[in-house]
């Protein structure tokens, strides 16, 4: 069976430094980037493989284009 990928939600991408990578993607893409979200708990922990895990999330999302989420790690 051969898989087809007919599109895709978002693109993810981890940055170091939150303000200089939204300011950076907001230029490119022409979006104003979405507020920081605070994630932290167990089940992110352990989705991903680090059990005290706590990151910070914003959105980029151009006008009729693609989204990028940018995800800071604060700790593992």
């Amino acid at each position: 069976m051969t898989a087809i990928v007919e599109g895709a939600h978002h693109i993810g991408i981890t940055v170091a430094d939150m303000e200089r990578s939204s300011a950076f993607w907001g230029a490119l893409l022409g979006a104003e980037p979405t507020a920081t979200e605070h994630l932290a708990g167990p089940g992110l922990g352990r989705l991903v493989g680090y059990p005290s895990l706590r990151l910070e999330r914003r959105w980029v999302v151009a006008p009729g284009g693609p989204v990028v989420e940018l995800l800071r790690y604060l700790d593992r």
